[in-house]
């Protein structure tokens, strides 16, 4: 989010400093109308951290993925598991508020800008168990898993006060932006080759709630805009994991977009005004639309007899053209991107297992042009910050369960659409993210 914004001087002149403030208060007026917060996508930061343990190692799981998580990385992995595990991972985000962007019409007569981001508590659970060998394949697996992709709230608002002229109140509001995905992953080796497969259905939710408040001069309205939308789809996803040499490791896998199954968003719209009949307009049905990115990621890891491994992981989300995901309110477009992590956990006694990782997170959206649009209520301005990241992890072991933490450290750099203009404000994001989890095996393997 915007850590400061701009600052518009307007010297006092009378008459011609009251029609300005009445011009901007109308012009904030008019924005709040159909305002939403424009920001991209889920696939703008495209390179997510899912599981403790994994997570630890700065997502650098690809050559590995022998955890009940591992079915995220890579589906093959997971007949490198060595028991029957059961897994729950709790990840608690920090609250991200913004700074504060002023609006000077005259001296002493300021408004004021305000944001917040939240990421609330996503839950990832997951089940692996082997089931022998068939049809010339050995160690066949089955993990089902539910990992929470993202769930966040975040919102604007602005206040605008100019005594004896307007008074503005604007806020906007995103809420449930969610994206889940649940399902089975199938897995088994023949030799040094593994190869696996998932399928699972992805619930994107969308929520959006603009609500504005003007008054100009005694002339009250107030404009309330409320949309609710998901999508649904079921996507597959490829791997296969190659120990070529003693502890050499090399994965592979691929995740297409996958197949809409049904799409909707509701919208509902109410303006009262001074001196007029309310005009609401009741509930009604629109496209919703969500685009992901073909995914591949290809990982080579070491792992050596004393339990010390390092990894080292590419991934490559392709470009998705400019789409509406609500028409009217909300844009979203992806270009190609390369991102990276790197991992190296290290036991340091029979009973502690530490770890340390380093990603990047890259934004798919393109480059800010350089002239500002027509409006700041443009859904089409998206955000583009680039993200660098670094872990640290923990394990207390038990036999093969498990108790593990970790911590994520995020520092971004660009440019997101103002709150209160029609530009674009510089963000430096700092995001600290806690995991705690715990892995249990209730049986063991062969």
């Amino acid at each position: 989010m915007p850590k400061g914004g701009r600052r518009l001087a307007v010297p006092a002149r009378g008459r011609s400093v009251r029609l300005l403030a009445i011009a901007l208060a109308v012009t904030l007026a008019l924005a709040a109308a159909a305002a939403t917060p424009a920001r991209g996508d889920e696939y703008n930061y495209q390179n997510l951290l899912v599981g403790t343990r994994s997570s630890g190692m700065g997502g650098a799981d690809v050559a590995f993925a022998d955890s009940v998580t591992g079915a995220y990385y890579n589906p093959a992995g997971i007949t490198l598991a060595e028991a029957r595990l059961v897994s729950v991972s709790l990840s608690a985000y920090r609250v991200d508020l913004s700074g504060f962007a002023d609006i000077q019409a005259s001296e002493g007569k300021a408004g004021r800008a305000a944001g917040f981001q939240f990421n609330s508590f996503p839950l990832n659970f997951g089940l692996i168990t082997q089931l022998g060998n068939a049809a010339g394949l050995q160690a066949h697996t089955l993990a089902f898993n539910f990992f929470v992709e993202d769930n966040d709230t975040g919102g604007a608002r602005v206040d605008v006060r100019i005594p004896g002229i307007a008074d503005l109140y604007l806020r906007v509001r995103r809420q449930d932006r969610e994206t889940v995905r649940f399902g089975p992953t199938w897995a088994a080796r023949r030799g040094r080759l593994s190869i696996g497969a998932s399928l699972f259905y992805r619930l994107r939710v969308e929520g959006l709630l603009v609500d504005s408040l003007v008054d100009v001069q005694d002339s009250v309205t107030y404009r309330l805009l409320d949309t609710q939308a998901l999508h649904g789809s079921l996507v597959g996803q490829l791997g296969a994991l190659w120990l070529p040499w003693r502890g050499l490791r090399v994965g592979v896998t691929v995740m297409p977009p996958g197949l809409t199954l049904h799409a909707t968003s509701v919208g509902t719209a109410l303006e009262l005004r001074s001196g007029t009949q309310p005009q609401f307009v009741p509930s009604s049905e629109q496209p919703m639309t969500y685009k992901t990115p073909w995914k591949l990621a290809l990982g080579v890891g070491w792992k050596w007899r004393g339990g010390t491994r390092v990894g080292a992981d590419v991934t490559v989300h392709t470009a998705i053209g400019r789409y509406q995901v609500i028409p009217g309110l909300v844009e979203a477009q992806g270009e190609t991107t390369v991102n990276w992590n790197l991992g190296v956990e290290a036991p340091v006694t029979q009973r502690l297992a530490l770890r340390a990782g380093a990603f990047t997170n890259f934004a798919a959206t393109p480059e800010p042009p350089m002239q500002d649009p027509a409006g700041f209520d443009d859904p089409g301005r998206l955000p583009h910050i680039d993200y660098y990241g670094a872990t640290l992890g923990a394990s207390l072991l038990t036999g093969k369960s498990s108790l593990d933490v970790s911590v994520i450290y995020q520092y971004g750099t660009g440019r997101a659409p103002a709150e209160a203009s029609r530009g674009w404000d510089p963000v430096e994001g700092n995001i600290i993210v806690m995991m705690l989890g715990g892995t249990y095996a209730f049986a063991e393997g062969k």
